[in-house]
């Protein structure tokens, strides 16, 4: 692999990236914990079978090695702290608009017909929201102090 030059802002981002990655993979922990325990949840339906368990229960620990060696390839090191509630927060609300973006009408094709009408409901609802972080996002710009 090259030589990776990244300023500190890429660092902070792409570390912010991996410990959300970090965060899901722990919750995929819990989830297959609480099934494997017998667990009710009101929350999901464990309807994972043994060799979906056994599957991941191998793979996810390959995943963490990777974004560990991820972290020491692109030159990042442990920024937490390095990192303000400011920019997790900026960050966060960021991730929230890529999140959006993942039901739009034309995603939502992927899993199945949607109708010209129900399309044009379902942008109008995201796009409230969106409008409603980016506004955050601008107002909380203004507010920073220099």
């Amino acid at each position: 692999m090259g030589k990776v030059s990244l300023s500190e802002n890429h660092k902070r981002s792409i570390f912010t990236l991996f410990l959300s990655m970090e965060d899901k993979v722990s919750e995929i922990e819990f989830l297959l914990e609480r099934q494997k325990a017998g667990k009710s949840d009101f929350k999901y339906l464990y309807d994972l079978n043994r060799e979906e368990i056994e599957l991941l229960k191998n793979r996810l620990p390959v995943l963490r090695e990777k974004i560990a060696k991820a972290i020491l390839c692109l030159g990042i090191h442990d920024k937490r702290v390095n990192l303000s509630a400011s920019w997790s927060i900026r960050t966060s609300l960021d991730y929230l608009l890529l999140l959006l973006e993942d039901a739009a009408p034309e995603r939502l094709k992927n899993y199945g017909e949607i109708s010209r009408d129900t399309a044009n409901e379902v942008s109008i609802i995201l796009t409230e929201i969106s409008s409603f972080i980016q506004e955050t996002i601008n107002q909380l710009k203004k507010t920073k102090k220099h």
